[in-house]
């Protein structure tokens, strides 16, 4: 485990040395998964299958009230760092994260004993961000509504969409790097089920090609069509979206000869004139 400077404290400071540590794993967890999606398609079988599980289970529980709830035994070594343990229900927390989302700085349901926790170095003028699951899930509640049969379809698949309160809510950064993207994806792999596609999600990609894309749809001729879900903001300053047009010609850049790819992106396009990507 890597040292930080932040874990000399005295003697009498055993709560807070535990707080600092536990911080300290949840951002090594994530710096670790980052580094292992850069590297997956080069990993052994072993590792991209664990990779799956975790993604897929993190999608199917955005909270837990215990951990025993996890039954593979290598993901039951792992996974507590991805969730963070607040003693009793709560439905949501404030917290302030570094090098997007990869150093948890503070988490608490109090938001001064999160900004005394962010005290040392930070500019008094940042201030923490609040984790609101009742939001996400008003958000997912107006898709139902408009679709009542997805509800039922994730939920007849595992999916936990209540967001009660729960002791054990993900930590920042598996909510923003892993949830958010994983339940997306099975947001949309099942509306492509609904209209009849042949669509496979990431598990069924050959490993040469895990974490390029999300998925893929496959023809009546045999024919390989990839998927990949995004969320830009097409309305976003000229600047962000220069950036989202590398990020997008990037991605076709991994599609081999002969293949195609769909980018699909959930949120909505701005009334711009769509750029061309030759």
């Amino acid at each position: 485990m890597a040292s930080d400077p932040g874990l000399r404290l005295l003697p009498d400071q055993t709560e807070e040395k535990e707080l600092k540590l536990e911080k300290l794993m949840a951002s090594n967890a994530m710096d670790y998964l980052v580094q292992v999606a850069l590297q997956l398609v080069s990993m052994s079988d072993d590792m991209q299958q664990l990779w799956i599980k975790l993604r897929a289970f993190i999608a199917k529980h955005p909270q837990l009230d215990s951990l025993d709830e996890v039954k593979d035994g290598k993901l039951a070594k792992i996974i507590f760092n991805y969730y963070w343990d607040f003693g009793h229900p709560v439905s949501g927390f404030f917290y302030y994260v570094e090098r997007d989302y990869k150093r948890l700085v503070a988490i608490g349901e109090d938001r001064d004993d999160v900004k005394r926790q962010m005290a040392a170095g930070i500019k008094p003028s940042f201030q923490p961000q609040y984790l609101d699951y009742e939001e996400y899930k008003q958000a997912l509640e107006r898709i139902w509504k408009q679709q009542p049969w997805l509800k039922q379809e994730l939920e007849k698949a595992g999916y936990d969409l209540s967001f009660k309160p729960s002791r054990y809510l993900l930590t920042p950064g598996a909510f923003n790097n892993i949830y958010k993207g994983a339940i997306g994806e099975a947001i949309g792999g099942a509306v492509m089920k609904h209209l009849g596609f042949d669509y496979h999600d990431m598990a069924d990609l050959p490993n040469s090609e895990m974490e390029r894309f999300d998925g893929y749809l496959k023809a009546d001729d045999g024919r390989i069509v990839y998927v990949d879900w995004k969320n830009y903001n097409t309305d976003a300053p000229s600047g962000d979206n220069d950036q989202t047009v590398k990020w997008i010609k990037r991605k076709l850049g991994m599609v081999e000869m002969g293949k195609s790819v769909i980018i699909i992106n959930i949120s909505k396009w701005s009334k711009k004139r769509c750029r061309q990507f030759k």
